[in-house]
This record gives structure tokens, sequence and C-alpha cells, in this order.
């Protein structure tokens, strides 16, 4: 029986976050997610496994909508991002996984741990601390002198006062929690060391760039040095896949999504990369100016593989050749996708980041 490629239309735009030490990254399944290190040293290559083992559990797709056949199919896709400003709502199963999170929580730990050791009397701010004040009491039990809490979400903040009252070992005043989001607060104080674990399935989702501007003018002592910041940097990567229940999920069921991307599990092994995942977004913190507004970047060209062609067939041939998708644009080894894509940076913490893609489909 001939094999069939899977079409454009189960090619998507999927986006996981990665997890590294003390910077983040986020990637591009046809879009992937985020990570986080503390050097500002991490542009590399990244497979799956990597990609996924350092990942938290969404990744964002978006179906892609090929034009005629006979011409370079085009690629289409915008959105606003509402996900990532939702700080006023309380949701426990979130923070619960978050905090228990093998494969997040202990490296944003250990990264603080070696970043105030010998430097004990730092003073810390901790932006989004949430209801365990998670980072904030890693802070202070490795040795910082005063860690100031923000928390944009009263009844986390709420928590995080009593989760703080329980905790015998840690200095009374050491922590101290502040309602608020962290760009309309003032503190006591200038700080050294600025914690921020606020993005989303892109780097910039969440609107850190603004969190992390205002603080370099109003909250740090030093802005300019890398060290200062957890994470050092975010990146947002990004690959081609194809989606086998993509028929399923087809258009125009995608309409009760009311604009906003589907949301899959990066794990979800019906998801498959069919190029190299690449950097898509890079913010690096304390080593020049932050993007705003428009902030494009550049083409970046996927090559299909045949190879992972050849795996997706394997585990999902039935599910690539039903009747739904016979009439669409077939990508074969060795063309390429063209992607660009530009977002709309906000000032203001509640006004979510716009998205846009573009691209199109460079036959071999």
């Amino acid at each position: 029986m001939r094999q069939r490629r899977p079409s454009l239309r189960s090619s998507i735009f999927a986006f996981a976050w990665l997890l590294c030490s003390q910077q983040i990254f986020t990637s591009f399944l046809a879009p992937l997610g985020h990570r986080t290190s503390s050097t500002a040293e991490s542009r590399s290559t990244a497979s799956r496994r990597h990609l996924l083992s350092l990942a938290p559990s969404l990744v964002t797709t978006l179906p892609v909508m090929p034009t005629d056949a006979e011409e370079a199919p085009q690629l289409t896709a915008s959105w606003p991002a509402k996900d990532g400003v939702q700080f006023l709502r309380f949701y426990e199963e979130q923070y619960n996984a978050e905090r228990d999170d093998t494969r997040r929580t202990p490296q944003f730990i250990k990264a603080i741990q070696e970043r105030i050791r010998g430097r004990e009397g730092l003073t810390v701010l901790d932006i989004g601390t949430g209801p365990f004040a998670l980072f904030a009491t890693v802070a202070a039990r490795a040795g910082a002198k005063k860690v100031y809490a923000v928390e944009g979400n009263p009844e986390a903040a709420d928590r995080a006062r009593t989760f703080l009252q329980e905790q015998e070992d840690i200095p009374e005043g050491v922590i101290e929690v502040i309602d608020g989001f962290s760009t309309a607060v003032s503190l006591p104080e200038k700080v050294d060391l600025v914690l921020a674990e606020v993005v989303g399935a892109f780097a910039t989702q969440e609107n850190i760039v603004a969190s992390m501007r205002d603080a370099q003018r109003r909250h740090m002592k030093d802005p300019s040095n890398p060290e200062n910041y957890i994470p050092a940097a975010v990146q947002t990567w990004t690959a081609p896949v194809s989606y086998a229940l993509h028929p399923v999920l087809a258009p125009p069921k995608f309409a009760k999504l009311e604009g906003q991307p589907l949301t899959l599990n990066p794990r979800d092994r019906t998801l498959e990369l069919i190029s190299d995942p690449q950097v898509l977004e890079e913010i690096r913190f304390g080593q020049g100016e932050l993007p705003s507004g428009r902030w494009e970047q550049k083409p970046l060209n996927f090559k299909v593989m045949e190879d992972r062609l050849r795996s997706n067939y394997d585990q999902y041939f039935e599910a690539l050749t039903t009747k739904e998708d016979t009439k669409a644009d077939s990508a074969r080894p060795g063309d390429i996708l063209k992607i660009s894509e530009s977002a709309e940076l906000s000032q203001d913490l509640l006004t979510p980041v716009k998205y846009s893609f573009q691209g199109e489909l460079l036959r071999s």
C-alpha cells in the first residue's frame, strides 16, 4: 500500500515550554515551549527528547491553512495570548502542579541556592510568589537577608502569608508578602537579585518583558549584571509537527476556541516533529535594551526530514490518511517551511501579547 504524506493541515504550529536551570527557553513544535538557565550561554540544537525533558505540560497548537496547491502554500495565524494575563484567577491545581513539577522546580531551587551561596545578606525580589512563596522560601533558607514576595492575586498572597507562618525555620520578617503587581508596588529598598518565573507557552506570553523592564528601572541595584536575574534569559523554541488527530479536531471545530490556540500535552505521541527545533525568541536580561512594541523575529527555515516523516508514518499511517485530509497539500521530504513571527509587546501586564505568524511551504 502506498504511504501518503501528512498534509499541511495536519502539520501545525505547536508551542511547548522548556525549563532548564536559571534561564528560560521556549520551543516551537510547529510551535513548542520554554526553559530556564543561570548562565548567559545557551544557544544550541535540540531534540524532542531534550525539549520535553525540560518542558512543563502544555503545547499550544495552531492549524496551518494551505492555499491553492499549485502555488507555494501560505501559512498564517494570529491571536492575543489571553491565557498569559489571567493573573487574578486562582487555580489550585495549577499552583500545585507547578510546585510539584519534578523537571522545573528542582532546577529553579538549585539555581537560587547556587546564586545566593557565598553572597549571604542579599536582598531579593520574587515576582509572582504564588500561594506557597516557593522561591522566596528557597532564597530565605539559602541565606538571603530580605525577600520581597510580590503577588498580584489576592487569594494567593493571603495563602502565602498563612504558609509562611507555618515555616518555623524562617525568622519572622525575612520574607515580606506584598499584594499587587511588581509594576505597581514600591519597595522599601532596591534589591540585589530578581526571581521571576512569569513565562508562558511563549517566553513573552506572560509579559515578562514589562515586569523586568520595570524591575530594572525601579527595583534593582544593578540591572546591568545578568547574575542578578533568575532566569538570566528566556527563549522560545519552535518546530513544525504532524498531528495524527488533526482530522478529529480540524476546523470548524477550532471555532469553539474563540481564536485562541489549541493546547495539547507535549508528551502526546500523536504530536510528532517533522523538522529539528530552532530558537524563535530570545531575551537576555542585563545585556542591553529589552525589546518593546512590535518585536519581529528573523525568518526561520525548517527542512522537512524524511526520517521524521517515516517515523510518523510508522506510528500514525491510518490516522494521517483519513478521507478528511485527502484534499490538503502534503509536506514532502526536503520541503522547506519558512516561518516569520512578530509579537506586539505591552507595557501593561493585563494587556495580552498579540502574536502573528506568516509563512510558506517551499517545494524541494
